[in-house]
């Protein structure tokens, strides 16, 4: 089947990322265009977006769940940068303070 694909969809690249699907040997995309390979049969599926020149609709509606996860990764950086900055405030609070009541102690 990979020749025919070859043959027939020169323009379609191997791609890893989209829908996995049991059974399917590999997959093609091009443009809106994925191919699926099942060795017996190819599926075509046309997507709403090019992931190459619109990334965040196509995300959004063609890809739900890569969606969903790129949310959530997003939502888990953006906590762990505010809980650093958070401890390098706090630390640089501390380090006033201890510096400000050292001054105080050393002067009557």
């Amino acid at each position: 089947m990979k020749n025919e694909i070859s043959s027939l969809y020169s323009y379609f690249k191997p791609t890893i990322l989209g829908e996995i699907i049991q059974g399917m040997l590999e997959q093609y995309r091009y443009l809106i265009y994925t191919t699926y390979d099942f060795g017996y049969a190819i599926r075509i599926h046309k997507d709403n977006w090019n992931p190459e020149t619109h990334l965040l609709q196509h995300l959004r509606e063609d890809s739900p769940y890569w969606w969903f996860i790129a949310q959530f990764v997003a939502a888990r950086l953006l906590v762990i940068g505010v809980v650093i900055l958070t401890k390098k405030s706090l630390s640089e609070i501390k380090k006033r303070e201890s510096k400000h009541n050292l001054s105080k102690s050393q002067h009557p």
